[in-house]
């Protein structure tokens, strides 16, 4: 952990990250306190997601307005830090000077009118938390350059701290469609995520329709006499291990589990820590006043043609389990995720992308995304 930053401090922004998955209004709360424990860095999220129509692009804080102003209107279609970051695995944070040399920079018009000017806000860094089809989201905070020897090297840690958090809360906030809370639970539109709340002791304290739909049929979750919460082994492993961890000091990492019920339906289901205790303002709607923290699940079907991947076989040249990784991969999930499903090592999933990337001729994951959701929507392969 950062030396800056206490357990309490970085329970408190994972709190933050999660209400904002629920409430997108709430990553701005997010951003101020990162500026506050980091010693000043101005942070921003950039990016998009046309899936949820969360405006990422608006969301800074502590830069001055007319700076922002210009960025938008310019300048940041010429900034190098974003191109760098594209080249850059998502979840790997860099600083600025390891994304754009310093000398680079400095030769730049970017760094003369934009930077410079701004007490030479030249160091810091970022992180791209997802990049895919119809999403891409960046973490970046800038340091003046006078600072950065004192706070350059703990920013970048605690960013690293909280990317798994911030990863698993959008992808939260997709499952919901960009709804609040309370709205999931309420919506007759179905969102197709069923959300659970559990206490500290595996008791459902809150489940949406959805959610209420799959504990009636009894299919990967139900209920217990006690209300506590009935799900497959390999979902129960997780769910063990997180309510374990509520009681400790850190809140619990983000998990993500893939699991295919009887019926051969195939689910991905993500657990998040919440606390909302000490929130101003609460996302959760019947949570409020709930003394303790507790767990939120997600559970999502991952519905797909089941000749697809066939498809992949006769028209791409890939094996069966190129093509299965692939397809994981245009649904979102990492390939630490896709290695656990699949229950081979990490090693065997790189293997088996770098194989898909020769056989198709894509430079970068992206680009071999892009050509399966090309194919997908009845596109003709590259030649």
């Amino acid at each position: 952990m950062s030396a800056s930053v206490t357990v309490e401090e970085l329970n408190r922004l994972t709190t933050q990250i999660y209400a904002a998955c629920l409430d997108w209004h709430r990553w701005s709360d997010l951003l101020t306190s990162v500026h506050g424990l980091s010693g000043g860095a101005r942070c921003a999220l950039f990016g998009f997601d046309m899936q949820t129509g969360t405006p990422f692009n608006v969301l800074h804080t502590n830069f001055a307005p007319e700076f922002a102003d210009s960025y938008f209107d310019y300048y940041g279609s010429i900034c190098p830090w974003p191109a760098a970051l594209g080249l850059v695995p998502v979840g790997a944070t860099m600083s600025a000077g390891s994304l754009v040399p310093d000398p680079v920079l400095r030769q730049s018009e970017f760094y003369n009118d934009w930077v410079r000017p701004q007490e030479d806000i030249a160091c810091g860094g970022g992180v791209t938390l997802a990049r895919d089809i119809d999403r891409v989201v960046v973490f970046t905070g800038n340091i003046r350059r006078r600072d950065a020897d004192k706070l350059e090297k703990d920013f970048l840690r605690l960013i690293g701290l909280l990317t798994p958090h911030l990863q698993q809360a959008l992808d939260i906030g997709r499952l919901l469609a960009g709804r609040l809370f309370e709205d999931a639970a309420k919506a007759e539109a179905d969102s197709g995520a069923a959300v659970l709340v559990l206490s500290a002791n595996g008791r459902i304290i809150f489940a949406n329709r959805q959610a209420e739909a799959l504990i009636e049929s009894g299919t990967i979750v139900g209920r217990d006499l006690r209300g506590r919460i009935l799900v497959p082994a390999i979902v129960h492993r997780a769910v063990t291990q997180s309510l374990a961890e509520l009681s400790g000091e850190r809140m619990p990492a983000p998990r993500s589990v893939l699991l295919t019920d009887a019926h051969s339906r195939d689910w991905q289901v993500k657990i998040a820590a919440l606390d909302p205790r000490g929130q101003n303002h609460s996302p959760f709607g019947v949570l409020c006043g709930f003394a303790g923290r507790c767990l939120l699940l997600t559970l999502a079907s991952r519905t797909s043609d089941p000749h697809f991947g066939k498809r992949l076989v006769q028209e791409l040249a890939l094996t069966e389990a190129e093509a299965a990784v692939v397809i994981a991969m245009c649904e979102g999930l990492s390939l630490a995720e896709i290695a656990d499903a699949r229950r081979v090592s990490i090693h065997t999933i790189r293997n088996q992308v770098k194989s898909a990337l020769s056989k198709t001729g894509s430079r970068r994951q992206v680009d071999l995304v892009r050509l399966v959701e090309q194919l997908r929507r009845g596109g003709v392969p590259r030649s």
